[in-house]
């Protein structure tokens, strides 16, 4: 182990700011330095919410381990730092009944593993040019890219753009070039930071820096220059249902639904004119006539839209209502109640959850029931639609799981939906979960350039503006929570809208280049090192020839 004498003189000896750089080759130095970044990027979470601080430093220790260290160990260094980070972010999935230890250990070691081929590459070209950095904050965006379009294993959940939804200068880039931008300009942070306080290399630093500056200049415009009061606008109310997991199986659906109904007969305001309910607001509605009967009359009475998540069971319980619907035929969505339609119309999920309302690859793979018990699966709608409500307004709905897919939004955008309404089903998990996944929300809202409302049975009820700004006053009484809020109605697409994920793969196209010429670049260096050498010594025998150099990082 590394004594303080031998500390104290790498700091002494070595540039940067305290980061004992030479002696990063020790093992349990490098395992604190690992653990330091995964604990800043855990901050950079809800419940904590430090991304605007945390989230620009959070990968610093990790360069410091992996800058000075070989590629076998920077990868088990990347590897272990996604370990620690996932553990810290997802630990609430184990409060859902059935999931077991071993089912997070796999999943954090698959989650890890893109972290880790980060790692490799920044072994190789940390101490790089500018041009590198910007390969590096690249290689991240086109791994989050991955992770997030993995077939089955898809997860877009905690990107490091969500870690900036407080900083809304940056977050406005999102509507040019979407989610991924902004990860990339907060990997580019760390980048510059590591620049300019490890290594003291202020140019390279300097010239990193100016893409996030002018990002947040042009985002701040756009803050100052908006004119919302100009467009046509609607009141909007968005309701929390609270049923934590501990309560949901002992309570029962018929009760729930005269709590919702006496609430919404109270204390909904005269002005509101699209309500939206929580994901699994009604269970099984079709055995309930008389439900559906009173929603209807509550919207022809009060001349309101009402938009409820509806689902034929509950997930992960097994209430008597289970037992009232063939498994074979389950349905999760949600129905539109409006005033001048006498019969609601329906809405069906197009994304499911792995796992949880469908069986990947079954027809591949038998899954072992030790892994995967058997469930009853959920029916999957085409391609997500909107649908119009009075006042030639034509709203989008993503429920749950759906609202993790920008690509789900921007359909909904391009079909002309001038509102998003995310529906959400989170009480089986702990309260960081609610508030993760609404993070998501203000992410679509600032893509699209929508508003969007939403309403769950945990997480707080909230109405985002168009820009990434929470607009809503709660009012709340035992178990509901209110969220009202007039929000402008918009109409033009934008450019991520319309053009999807150009930048990502941008990325990818810069990542190839830069490979590629590095390639020519090495080839070229080590024939004229081969043809100087042969010339200088003739007789310089085959195996030496074979022998070249390779050019630095570029």
């Amino acid at each position: 182990m590394i004594t303080l004498e031998k500390w104290a003189s790498s700091v002494s000896t070595r540039r940067g700011f305290g980061f004992p750089l030479s002696s990063l080759n020790d093992w349990g130095l490098a395992l604190i330095y690992t653990c330091l970044g995964a604990f800043l990027f855990v901050l950079a979470y809800p419940p904590w919410n430090l991304g605007v601080l945390t989230g620009w430093m959070a990968f610093i220790p990790l360069l410091a381990c992996v800058a000075h260290t070989t590629y076998v160990r920077a990868g088990m260094l990347g590897w272990l730092f996604g370990l620690i980070a996932n553990l810290g972010v997802f630990h609430w999935l184990l409060a859902v009944p059935g999931f077991h230890w071993y089912h997070f250990f796999l999943l954090d070691a698959y989650l890890a593993l893109y972290p880790a081929v980060w790692a490799l590459l920044a072994c190789r070209f940390a101490h790089g040019s500018w041009m590198a950095h910007l390969a590096l904050a690249g290689a991240w965006v086109v791994l989050d890219y991955l992770r997030g379009h993995a077939g089955f294993l898809a997860l877009p959940w905690i990107t490091l753009a969500q870690s900036q939804i407080a900083n809304l200068p940056l977050l406005q880039s999102a509507q040019i070039f979407g989610e991924p931008v902004v990860t990339f300009f907060v990997i580019l942070g760390n980048l510059v930071l590591w620049n300019a306080l490890a290594k003291k290399e202020f140019r390279t630093a300097w010239i990193c820096a100016w893409p996030i500056i002018t990002a947040m200049a042009l985002g701040a415009i756009s803050l100052i220059s908006n004119e919302m009061e100009e467009h046509q606008t609607i009141i909007v109310g968005a309701l929390k249902t609270e049923y934590p997991a501990n309560q949901v199986a002992m309570t029962d659906p018929t009760v729930r639904f005269e709590n919702l109904m006496r609430f919404l007969t109270k204390e909904t305001p005269r002005e509101v004119r699209l309500i939206a309910l929580p994901e699994s607001t009604l269970i099984n509605p079709r055995r309930f006539p008389a439900q559906i009967d009173r929603l209807q009359k509550l919207a022809e009475g009060r001349n309101l839209t009402l938009i409820t998540g509806i689902a034929e069971n509950t997930k992960f319980d097994r209430s008597p209502v289970d037992e009232l619907f063939p498994s074979s035929a389950l349905r999760s969505g949600a129905w539109i109640f409006t005033p001048d339609r006498q019969i609601p119309e329906h809405y069906e999920k197009s994304r499911l959850v792995p796992f949880a309302e469908e069986m990947p690859l079954r027809q591949w793979i038998t899954w072992p029931t030790w892994l995967i018990p058997p469930l009853p699966e959920v029916a999957r709608a085409q391609s997500p639609l909107t649908f119009a409500i009075p006042g030639n307004i034509r709203v989008g709905i993503m429920i749950c799981w759906e609202s993790l897919f920008s690509d789900h939004a921007r359909t909904l955008i391009q079909d002309e939906a001038a509102i998003l309404v995310m529906l959400a089903n989170e009480g089986w998990f702990t309260d960081p979960a609610s508030a993760q996944h609404i993070l998501t929300a203000y992410m679509r809202a600032v893509e699209t350039h929508r508003p969007v409302m939403v309403s769950s049975n945990m997480g707080a009820p909230l109405v985002i503006d168009p820009f990434g700004r929470r607009l809503n006053t709660t009012a709340s009484v035992p178990g509901m929570e209110w969220a009202t809020a007039p929000i402008p109605l918009l109409r033009e697409p934008t450019f991520y809208v319309r053009h999807g994920d150009v930048f990502v793969f941008g990325c990818g196209l810069f990542l190839v280049s830069i490979g590629f010429f590095q390639s020519l670049r090495n080839l070229t260096t080590r024939c004229s090192f081969l043809t100087r050498r042969k010339k200088i010594n003739p007789h310089t025998s085959k195996r030496d020839l074979t022998c070249g150099k390779r050019s630095s990082a570029w």
